[in-house]
């Protein structure tokens, strides 16, 4: 038996739920009986709902809670175990199938854009992709904030990105290379 002080819950699924104790969130999982994240967090977001709602025990009061931060424009099942972080402000990126953070906890702001996180650091952004649009491996590669702008383009596999002081767009493709044109196949 564990036991859990809080002072909100938010049961996530049948194994994990969203823990609020003394104003800092954490995911504890039932199921190995570990806490996934410890209550430390300023907020903790789900990247496929991107808000919940929850029940204030302390204050008797229902709450909901929706991210400005994320548009979730695809139920893609690569993303439905991501969840964003937050922590003073600065924010990170958190797998639970490998249990470790796959961004960390650096930004001043992160954006779901349907197969991709943008990255924002100091006016900068970088690119997270995971190498398929159907696994959970991630490619770190182009994931330093090095461009002055990321945006989608049409193909899955590439990225818009350009860099800073110059206006011209490339394509990122998911390996991190940048291209001026899409190659050849």
């Amino acid at each position: 038996v564990v036991n859990i002080e809080f002072d909100a819950i938010d049961i996530a699924n049948n194994k994990t739920a969203y823990i609020l104790n003394n104003g800092k969130w954490g995911i504890f999982n039932f199921e190995d009986r570990n806490w996934l994240l410890p209550t430390e967090y300023d907020a903790i977001h789900d990247v496929i709902d991107y808000g919940f709602d929850y029940w204030h025990f302390s204050e008797r009061k229902h709450y909901s809670y929706y991210n400005r931060f994320l548009r979730a424009d695809s139920l893609l099942s690569l993303y439905q175990y991501i969840f964003l972080i937050e922590k003073n402000g600065i924010y990170g990126l958190y797998d639970m199938i490998t249990k470790q953070m796959i961004a960390p906890l650096n930004y001043d702001e992160i954006i779901f854009d349907f197969y991709y996180f943008a990255m924002k650091k100091d006016n900068l952004w970088g690119v997270l992709f995971g190498i398929t649009p159907s696994d959970t491996i991630w490619n770190t590669n182009s994931i330093t904030p090095r461009f002055s702008r990321v945006r989608s383009d049409k193909f899955i596999n590439y990225v818009l990105v350009s860099y800073p002081n110059n206006d011209k767009l490339y394509y990122l493709n998911r390996e991190g290379n940048v291209h001026e044109k899409i190659p050849d196949k």
